[in-house]
């Protein structure tokens, strides 16, 4: 952002200070004249206090000059400090840009999507947990699998409901970052929300499931304008749980969820598998 011109800034200073404006036409012309001057001195002070000086200054007769500085001084608009001469909203105005220029400094005032962004990683970094390859690991995923567990699911159990980092599960990562891009050219977004997307794939969503959601949300003759595609959460939770069978219980129980998955996995083409029931 450009800086304001010091000119602009005294002309506001004219216009907003009550006193100033209650002044007479010289009196406020005395002291912008003054201010000019005090602003392009790095400690905002006009090194000289005396009329005699002031009235070359400001090429006026001293006994002009005299009256007028007497009222800026009376109001406190300016203030003799020793030998020079300060203004006090100067002074003011200068405590906000150095506030303003440290703020600044630090970065300024992150935007909320950048700082939801920065929290979300921190807490991933802090509470995710690495895998341990072989033994009670592998006994965990074949257990998790019977279960009808994804990925996903498991790894934000572990995580304690954080989602996993992209880089915990790049393929993951991948088939969000696409399915948020698909879905933003759909609803004509100028952004992409992967972090959503992987939160309903964290809870069992399939990238057909979505799709499938989305698709029936865009071809509604009179839907809302969608302006985040967190409002398809509620409809893809709940196609996610009406598509997701029960835990396994026997062996022609994981063989119908392998086979619901394949299912899935083909963008739910053809026929849904059947459940055998033992007799």
């Amino acid at each position: 952002m450009a800086r304001r011109c010091p000119c602009d800034r005294l002309l506001a200073m004219l216009d907003d200070d009550v006193r100033l404006k209650t002044l007479p036409l010289a009196t406020r012309m005395l002291w912008l004249i003054l201010a000019r001057y005090a602003v392009r001195q790095d400690d905002l002070r006009i090194p000289f206090s005396g009329i005699a000086r002031v009235s070359l200054l400001v090429s006026a007769s001293e006994t002009e000059v005299e009256t007028q500085l007497e009222i800026l001084i009376a109001e406190g608009l300016l203030i003799r400090d020793g030998a020079s001469l300060r203004v006090p909203l100067l002074d003011a105005g200068s405590a906000r840009a150095a506030a303003a220029r440290a703020n600044g400094a630090k970065g300024g005032r992150p935007t909320k999507e950048a700082k939801a962004e920065r929290e979300r990683l921190a807490r991933a970094q802090g509470h995710l947990r690495l895998p341990i390859q072989g033994g009670g690991a592998a006994a965990a995923e074949t257990q998790g699998n019977l279960a009808g567990e994804t990925p996903f699911v498991r790894a934000k159990k572990e995580s304690n409901s954080i989602l996993p980092s992209f880089s915990s599960f790049p393929s993951a990562a991948r088939e969000a970052s696409e399915m948020a891009q698909e879905l933003s050219g759909m609803f004509g977004l100028k952004f992409q929300q992967v972090t959503e997307v992987l939160d309903w794939m964290g809870q069992g969503a399939t990238p057909a499931i979505i799709r499938q959601v989305a698709k029936a949300m865009a071809e509604k003759p009179n839907r809302p304008v969608i302006t985040s595609i967190r409002y398809l959460r509620k409809d893809v939770l709940e196609q996610t749980e009406a598509c997701t069978p029960a835990p396994a219980s026997s062996p022609a129980d994981a063989a119908y969820i392998a086979a619901i998955e394949a299912w899935h996995a083909d963008g739910c083409l053809g026929p849904a598998p059947i459940r055998t029931i033992a007799a």
